[in-house]
Formats: C-alpha cells, structure tokens, sequence
C-alpha cells in the first residue's frame, strides 16, 4: 500500500513550444547553438535559471515567466558546451554536486566516437570534465544495452546520495527489470541496488526509464518518468511515484534478474521498489490517474521531468520537455508545465535516504548458472519450457551418438567376416596346402584371419 502523499493530482498549466532550431546564443564567445534533443532538465538556484541538457553534450540556461501559476515564456539565455577529452557524449541525466554538475552518459557508439556508460562530474562554469564519480558493477558494465544506459539521475539527501537506472533491462533481465542504483556521493561507492518494473504494452512492450526527480510532498520518494514509442500510435509516457522508504530487495548480487524459474535470481513481486501512478500520456490526452480527468496536449518523446520553485497550498510545479531528436518530423521543443497536488503537506528534504535498509531487508542470491545456453532458455519469457527442451535436445543428441557407434561396430565386424568368407571361396587361400600343424584344430577361423590381414 503506498504510502500517505506518494499519489499526486495532476493538472496541466499551459506549454510553450519552440520550432526546430531556436538558437541559444554562446555562453564563452560569438555563436549560438541550436537547442535540440532535451534528455534533462533542472532548476538552479545560484544562478536562477532553467538548466536544459542535450544529448549531444550542451548545457543551456533559460528564464521561465510563470503568471497566476500558468506557464508563460519560456527564454533564451546562453549555451555551454560540455567536453571530456578521449570519448564521446551521449548526455542523458543532470544533478547537482556541490560547485559541479553531475551527468549521467549512457553508452553509445556514436559516429566518430564510443559514449561510455558513467556518472561524471562536469565544472560548471567552464563545462570541462572533472571526474567520474561513482563505480559501477563490472557485470553492468558488460550487459548494459547499447543506447539503453544511465538516462534518469538524481541527486537526494541534500546531494549526499544519488540514484540513477538503465534505461532498458540489462541482457540476461527480465524485460520489464530496471536496476536503481543508489551511490555515495562522496566516494562513488555503490550504497545499494533495487528493482524497478516498468509498465508495458497490451502487446507486450516495456517502457523506458527516462528520468528521476524528487517527490514534492514525499521525503524519501522519487518521481520516475516512463516512456515508450510505437510505429502508427505515435509516444507514450507514464509518470510514476517511487516510494524508497519501503525496503525492496537488494540486488546487487544478482547478475541476472529473472520472474520466471531459470537461473540468476527470482524476483518475487515484493522484491522491486513500490510505485503509483501519476498521470499517462498518449493520442494527444494527459490523464490524471487520481482525477482520471484529462487535458488536451501534444504527446511527443518527453524525456526530462523537473520540479520548479513556487506553487501553494500543498501545490508543486512540474516541467517535462520533450526530446525532438533533431527531426523534422517532430513538433519541435516543447515546455509543459503541470501542477502536483498531494493530500499530504510537502515536507523537507531528508539529510539522509534509507537505501542501507535495502541491503538489511534481504540480499536476493541467484540460483546459480548464467551460461549461455541458460540466458538463452530464459529469453523469451518461457523459461522452464526452453529450459527443459534444451534438456531433451541434448539427451537425444547424446542417444544418437551411441547408436551411431553401436551401429557402425557392427556394420564393421559383419564386413570383417564377409571378406573373409569371400577369400576363401575365391581361392586366396588353399586349406588343402595347409599342413594340420598350420591349420590347428580351429583351420576355418585361422583361414578366414589370414585372410583379412593380407
């Protein structure tokens, strides 16, 4: 049961849309850029502004003009480009970490470049790389999804803590399994892993996960923002409300996450982080899930979510932005504000998060294995069948095999014995030369030897 205030009232308060290829000017010199592919969004309080992130590395800042909490303008104010010498920028989640920024990159082999999958620290002046900040599991290194990296990143607990997940599910999870990992800031030590279940299709299709940021009126809770795309019927996207005071399972032990029965680890429907729905999105409608009341507004690839200073009266405001990748065919950058409202009043940011209460609740073991022909058993979501005929398979082969030999012994023997016959019956060898010395008691069978050795 999800805790008192993780549901929220959604409502929309006016959008603005830029066209493809509204410029920025050029935070260092002459120039602008244009703004294109939003993946985040953040409000920054030092320097009162909007922070936008492009996939491609740049950085912009903007004005909002918000007026009888409806959203306005939005404006233009500068561009940053972000660098880190020896590898490409697929630029994907935005926090805060003190002076710098933090920027979550997902993996990507990108045209003259590879983007890796990583959590760095950027200077936020200058935009040059710092550091690397957190240390990620060598096993999620090695299963992550090209283009299905770290896309949602936030930074809780007073930047003391942040949590981050894979876009799509590593290789060897269940589909709908995403892995929230919470970091220590500090060191970049890893605190503690959960699951995370995204919504799906009627057909079947997981969504992403595409962005985190903090719930309004739930000290240890998130906001998760869940995205999907189809040929014909166009985007849709799912807001959620992530409880993390809950304990789920800690699944940092498990290389492979599964709900059916093969190998890696079980993951039992209480195991996963607990959510509830704020509002869907899709054919142009975004449904409250509380109200159930819907608000006309062009769905698109919404990728960023950010909480915005102002609201009253246990109200918060929310700006999601859409990612236009460049296209043409897109409706180009759109701003959407929406106003949250919770039946419980907002409380302060917690100084600490409880992820150390994942690692007490229980660490999930897997059952073993993880070898090729297990990943495959378990890829379609029919496990225990595919399991089992790979069994079958195998026992069949092996009976084969031993047939096959039984088979070809014999066939060699009987033709041993046929050439030996036939020798004799052509005159190769003249039993009445034989003296009954050579020939022995056993002279047929001496024959029909001496035969096949010549």
């Amino acid at each position: 049961m999800p805790p008192q205030g993780l549901s929220l009232l959604a409502e929309v308060r006016g959008s603005r849309l830029f066209v493809r290829g509204e410029r920025f000017p050029d935070a260092r010199a002459g120039g602008s850029f244009a703004l294109k592919e939003v993946s985040s969004c953040r409000w920054d309080p030092v320097q009162d502004a909007l922070l936008l992130l492009g996939d491609e590395g740049v950085l912009y800042g903007a004005d909002l003009r918000i007026t009888d909490g409806a959203l306005e303008d939005v404006v233009p104010r500068w561009a940053l480009p972000l660098s880190r010498p020896g590898a490409g920028l697929d630029t994907e989640g935005l926090a805060f970490a003190g002076d710098d920024l933090l920027v979550s990159t997902e993996y990507h082999r990108l045209p003259l470049s590879t983007s890796l999958l990583d959590v760095a620290a950027f200077n936020r002046s200058t935009g040059e790389y710092v550091s690397s900040s957190v240390f990620i599991p060598p096993y999620v290194l090695s299963r992550v999804e090209n283009n299905g990296g770290f896309e949602a990143l936030v930074a809780l607990g007073g930047g003391e803590v942040v949590v981050t997940a894979n876009e799509a599910a590593l290789s060897g999870d269940a589909a709908d399994v995403r892995r929230v990992m919470a970091f220590q800031a500090a060191t970049g030590a890893l605190l503690a892993m959960a699951a995370y279940r995204v919504d799906s299709t009627a057909d079947g299709r997981a969504f992403g996960l595409v962005e985190f940021a903090r719930h309004p009126a739930v000290p240890t809770g998130l906001l998760a923002l869940e995205r999907t795309y189809r040929a014909g019927a166009g985007n849709d996207i799912r807001l959620h409300a992530v409880d993390l005071a809950r304990p789920p399972a800690d699944v940092t032990d498990c290389e492979e996450l599964r709900s059916d029965g093969c190998s890696g680890c079980l993951l039992a429907p209480d195991d996963a982080l607990e959510k509830a729905p704020i509002f869907s999105w899709s054919a142009g409608e975004l449904t409250s899930a509380a109200s159930g009341r819907s608000f006309p507004v062009a769905v698109d690839n919404y990728e960023a979510a950010c909480l915005l200073p102002g609201g009253a009266g246990g109200e918060a405001w929310l700006l999601l932005v859409n990612d236009d990748n460049d296209s043409p065919h897109q409706i180009g950058t759109q701003f959407v504000l929406v106003a949250l409202e919770s039946n419980a009043s907002a409380s302060a940011e917690p100084s600490e998060i409880p992820v150390s209460a994942w690692s007490a609740r229980a660490r999930l073991q897997a059952r073993g294995g993880g070898r090729w022909w297990q990943r495959w058993a378990c890829g379609s979501g029919q496990g225990e069948a595919r399991a089992a005929a790979v069994v079958v398979a195998a026992v069949l082969l092996v009976l084969g095999a031993v047939a096959c030999c039984w088979c070809r012994r014999r066939l060699s023997a009987k033709q041993r014995l046929q050439r030996g016959v036939n020798m004799d019956s052509t005159g190769g060898v003249d039993l009445a030369d034989m003296t009954p010395a050579a020939a022995g008691p056993s002279t047929g069978h001496q024959s029909a030897s001496s035969g096949h050795e010549s």
